[in-house]
């Protein structure tokens, strides 16, 4: 498996999606209508899933994206509850396999996006986003949580195996959003904070200190007339 910093440092451990300041209205939309889904794009062990189905979400109505098969085996043995959760888990590249997604296609009324986008360019972070857009609800509610890192300079620099990642601050992300909305014809309200790491959250000098965590919610206002930067039409 990817030795993907995030997972050494046991990050896995916060349930990030449960701070999002939308969580428990998600939370409520999935619980009413059985019809609707949501989708865990980087899901690792299962533990945002997890925490879903404790709250009282029906775990058929979750479905796990990652991209190393052995996280999701690893999940079923740190929970045990193999055989018991109806979570439908997916292998797949949410850059490259988007088809794999397509019968979902309008039925999403949330996506959790944590601590995955970073690990993209600017123009896959776009495609990446412009995709999940395409998949959520058309009727004003559907909803984007995640997290990024990021850093204050907003920037590019090299990450594993050579390539190349963007790091943003608050303004280059909102920037890259807008143009998100102008090439998809897709509008959308936005909610962001950043968090500067201390010491020992940067584990101690691991990190530089203009990192910083970024927490964010996205929600889909109306219907796309395009989705004009998506690889796989859906």
């Amino acid at each position: 498996m990817n030795p993907f910093p995030c997972v050494g440092e046991f990050g896995f451990l916060e349930l990030n999606l449960s701070r999002s300041p939308s969580y428990a209205k998600a939370v409520a939309r999935l619980k009413s209508d059985s019809s609707l889904l949501h989708l865990d794009v980087g899901c690792c062990v299962g533990q945002d899933i997890r925490r879903l189905v404790v709250d009282g979400v029906p775990s058929s109505q979750i479905i796990g994206l990652e991209l190393e098969q052995g996280f999701i085996d690893i999940g079923y043995s740190l929970f045990k509850d193999r055989g018991r959760l109806e979570t439908k888990f997916l292998c797949a590249d949410i850059l490259n396999d988007i088809h794999t997604l397509s019968e979902f296609k309008g039925k999403v009324t949330s996506i959790h996006l944590g601590h995955v986008i970073h690990v993209f360019n600017r123009k896959e972070q776009k495609i990446v986003l412009g995709n999940l857009l395409g998949l959520l609800v058309n009727d004003g509610t559907g909803m984007l949580f995640g997290s990024l890192v990021g850093h204050d300079d907003g920037l590019t620099q090299p990450a594993m195996k050579g390539k190349m990642t963007l790091l943003h601050n608050l303004q280059t992300w909102k920037r890259m959003w807008k143009e998100v909305e102008e090439e998809t014809g897709c509008k959308v309200k936005m909610w962001e904070e950043a968090k500067h790491l201390s010491a020992e959250e940067r584990y101690g000098s691991w990190l530089p200190k203009k990192r910083m965590m970024i927490a964010f919610e996205v929600t889909k206002l109306n219907t796309p007339k395009r989705l004009a930067i998506i690889r796989a039409k859906l």
